[in-house]
């Protein structure tokens, strides 16, 4: 693989962390519990420039699905800034391959300003639809290297075939 040096103002170093879970009790230790932060670093295992990233989200709904893509579409373009096509696939895993339902959506800062005030997933959701090939076909033909699949448990059995097929 190909690492890259990134050029940014502010690069995160893996000393830097978030504090959470401050416990302090009455006769007992004190304990924190200290988080990594996440962001860009000197050195990528990909080039920004080069980028073309998917963002599904499959299973059942939960709270704040649409922070999670806004957050991602954002700090890909602001914090990493990727030049390529960020990629939205409607239906759940189905949506890679169903183009008589559901169509792959292009993601901007613009598209996904305001979608955190809105309930579910603006990509909706569903369980299976499974089908390795015809997804790794889909991540071949828009040349994507970059996928982000939001869901649970049976999601990331299915994400972990795909890594696998890559």
């Amino acid at each position: 693989q190909q690492i890259t040096e990134t050029k940014y103002n502010k690069l995160i170093t893996n000393h830097e962390c978030s504090l959470g879970l401050i416990v302090r009790k009455p006769n007992m230790k004190p304990s924190t519990v200290g988080y990594v932060l996440a962001g860009p670093r000197r050195f990528l295992h990909f080039d920004p420039q080069n980028v073309n990233a998917a963002i599904v989200t499959c299973g059942g709904l939960c709270p704040g699905l649409n922070n999670v893509i806004r957050e991602i579409v954002n700090s890909l373009y602001q914090l990493y800034g990727v030049q390529g096509k960020i990629y939205g696939i409607q239906g759940g895993y189905r949506g890679f391959w169903d183009f008589d339902n559901y169509m792959p959506i292009e993601l901007t800062p613009k598209l996904v300003a305001n979608i955190h005030h809105e309930g579910g997933t603006v990509l909706g959701s569903s369980r299976g639809g499974f089908d390795l090939d015809k997804i790794l076909e889909f991540l071949k033909s828009k040349k994507i290297n970059c996928l982000f699949v939001i869901g649970g448990d049976g999601t990331h059995r299915g994400a972990f075939k795909i890594h696998e097929g890559c």
